[in-house]
């Protein structure tokens, strides 16, 4: 046998001697705390794919009489093959979607990592080769993996309708934190509501950014409440919309010590605000022509604990109105 047809043979079977060893199995079988020895072998494979097929199409090229065969040139190939498909495995659940395009820039040949595709063709390996079935049956028993896989299959349809509601909160919230825009109760409460669609809809590394700028300014906001420094009339119409963000966030550290603070803030200004609950609702009423019987109802309950301030006369007002409008409300009923 030719030294060069043994080195090709040696090559090929070595490349896939190095993931069957036990060293990386082991950073396999651990892989929340092998997360960046992972990822830098992810990288180095990947990054040297290129480069390591030049080589052998540079080597086989100047042996025009074949005098190595070819099908050991296609073992090798086949191994690097292999390889490469546990490297993208490997890198499209660990990278994060902008160090997956940084990782692009440096591949420069071959597809981008796809993460719909290359994270879950471990999982559904049906094939006979050792390597690739060991690590299969290590990825169904080991939850760290699982889950990762999971988030992608259970996400795949709606990250990319997701995707443009993403950006346009991260915008929003940048805008915000630059003093550029006003976080308002509306405003909170539907980025609240997108951030919720995004927490079901895409995979958590997609919107990390989101979630750490919405917190940022939902902690912010209810610091000011809670140590007085927000009018309490302002800080009515911010309380409830920012109670609903905290539940959004309910399984972040600190999120429930949040709602019971804002609990607590709500009952020591219960007084002042039932009086701007009162006011939203008659101008909400005024608005429509008539009043929804059931807010009305609600308010009614609140309205039984507190005396109506004669030196405002605004109150007065709205609650004249709210009475007209609920009294249209019963006769279009009735009618």
């Amino acid at each position: 046998m030719s030294l060069e047809l043994r080195l090709c043979q040696v090559v090929a079977t070595g490349l896939v001697d190095l993931f069957q060893d036990s060293c990386f199995r082991a950073l396999f079988l651990n892989p929340s705390q092998c997360v960046e020895h992972l990822k830098a072998i992810s990288f180095l494979i990947l990054k040297a794919m290129d480069p390591a097929r030049k080589a052998l199409a540079s080597f086989q090229s100047q042996d025009p009489d074949s005098f190595v065969e070819a099908n050991a040139f296609e073992r090798v190939t086949q191994s690097l093959n292999r390889v490469e498909k546990i490297a993208r495995f490997v890198g499209s659940l660990l990278f994060k979607p902008h160090q997956l395009t940084q990782l692009d820039e440096h591949m420069s040949s071959g597809a981008p990592l796809d993460v719909s595709e290359d994270s879950v063709w471990l999982v559904g390996y049906t094939g006979k080769q050792n390597l690739e079935k060991g690590l299969n049956e290590i990825v169904g028993k080991t939850p760290f993996w699982s889950k990762l896989v999971d988030e992608v299959v259970r996400t795949a349809s709606s990250t990319l309708r997701l995707r443009p509601q993403r950006d346009r909160a991260l915008e929003t919230l940048a805008k915000i934190a630059a003093g550029d825009m006003e976080m308002n109760s509306v405003r909170l409460e539907s980025l609240a509501a997108v951030c919720g669609e995004l927490h079901s809809g895409m995979r958590a590394c997609e919107v990390e950014d989101v979630n750490s700028k919405m917190l940022e300014q939902m902690h912010k906001i209810a610091k000011s409440l809670i140590k007085g420094e927000v009018d309490v009339r302002q800080g009515s119409k911010l309380v409830h919309a920012l109670m609903k963000a905290f539940r959004v966030f309910s399984a972040w550290p600190g999120s429930t010590d949040k709602i019971k603070d804002l609990s607590t803030w709500m009952t020591a200004n219960e007084k002042e605000m039932t009086l701007e609950d009162l006011m939203s609702l008659s101008e909400k009423s005024e608005v429509a022509g008539v009043a929804n019987l059931d807010d009305v109802q609600a308010i009614m309950g609140k309205l039984n604990k507190v005396t109506l301030p004669q030196e405002r006369p605004e109150l007065i007002l709205a609650a004249k109105r709210l009475l007209n409008t609920s009294l249209r409300a019963v006769i279009a009923e009735a009618g």
